[in-house]
């Protein structure tokens, strides 16, 4: 079928484009007012497109791995998106350039460390990690909905994951932990390409980094869920506790705490 193809182009499409609008520092990459909403929006289609993967196949292992990731990603997507929306609303914006700015005295993840639980964990199960690794399992359905694919193809749908962890690590860093503004305790060069665009870069590429070798290594502690264990996860833990981060937010803003 011309969607076995087509997919894993627009799987590593949707996965890279995201970074356009995902800033590393002040003026990289051009600043667009609705950031936050486009990047969460690109991203979140990826998951859409495994679902059609185990129709493009026609195989059974493939099938059901589809369908795995269909159960499972209303339940992890809802909890997901509170919890941006319980960001949202401490910030008053969905540019990420004024989010970061925003955070001068306190990181997001102080504010509201609820939001920021939610969101690393269910950025753990849109990108397939482990323990949250359901819809591929080996063990199981030897690669899932990938079963079918080889040589370029399998690396391309292979390296989707990764970039997509991280498209997710670096809005994490922008929306938690204040971007790139320890660079202004850096010394300075007075190079305004270093200062303003290199220094910013690492700082927040850095901070990006950590989160993805946290959530590589939980491959290392965490078994697999079976694929009812996280459906219940995602509606009867993550989604009570974005529930109570949204509300953890509307408390900062009516008592005057929200930046």
């Amino acid at each position: 079928k011309w969607a076995f193809v087509l997919i894993p182009g627009l799987m590593i499409g949707f996965s890279v484009l995201p970074l356009a609008f995902i800033p590393v520092g002040e003026y990289f990459p051009l600043p667009v007012s609705t950031s936050l909403l486009a990047a969460v929006a690109l991203i979140a289609l990826n998951p859409l497109l495994i679902v059609l993967v185990g129709w493009a196949t026609s195989n059974k292992f493939a099938v059901i791995g589809s369908l795995r990731e269909a159960f499972l990603i209303i339940s992890y997507e809802v909890p997901f998106l509170i919890s941006v929306l319980s960001m949202i609303i401490i910030y008053n914006s969905i540019d990420l350039l004024q989010i970061v700015n925003k955070q001068a005295m306190m990181w997001g993840a102080v504010l509201n460390p609820l939001a920021a639980i939610v969101f690393l964990i269910t950025a753990a199960r849109s990108t397939g990690r482990f323990p949250f690794e359901i819809c591929e399992a080996e063990s199981e359905l030897i690669m899932g909905p990938y079963t079918e694919y080889s040589g370029l193809f399998f690396g391309i749908v292979m390296g989707v994951s990764y970039m997509e962890l991280y498209a997710y690590a670096l809005v994490f860093a922008d929306l938690f932990m204040g971007g790139w503004l320890p660079v202004t305790a850096l010394p300075m060069t007075g190079i305004a390409l270093i200062d303003k665009g290199l220094l910013p870069g690492l700082v927040t590429v850095g901070k990006a980094f950590i989160i993805m070798v946290v959530m590589i290594f939980l491959r290392s502690v965490y078994p697999r869920y079976r694929v009812d264990q996280g459906i219940r996860i995602g509606w009867e833990r993550m989604f009570p506790i974005s529930l109570l981060a949204l509300f953890l937010s509307m408390g900062l803003v009516i008592g005057g705490v929200a930046l």
